[in-house]
């Protein structure tokens, strides 16, 4: 891997920000995925037990939000 440099003028007066971190994969087909994980089909009968805790955490959630 190799490391790129990036110069930016930033001119007096303005904050910059800045965030630097390493993607998960080399793989030049590799899509970075950032946000909110899918949620469990609640239909589905072959869950672990702690699937069927978040699914029932799920909806509860989206129950209170709704409110």
């Amino acid at each position: 891997m190799t490391i790129h440099n990036i110069e930016i003028d930033v001119p007096d007066g303005y904050k910059f920000r800045h965030e630097v971190y390493k993607l998960k994969s080399l793989d030049p087909n590799y899509v970075e995925s950032r946000g909110r994980y899918r949620t469990l089909d609640a239909t589905s009968t072959d869950l672990k037990p702690k699937q069927e805790w978040l699914v029932k955490n799920q909806t509860y959630v989206q129950n209170y939000n709704r409110e």
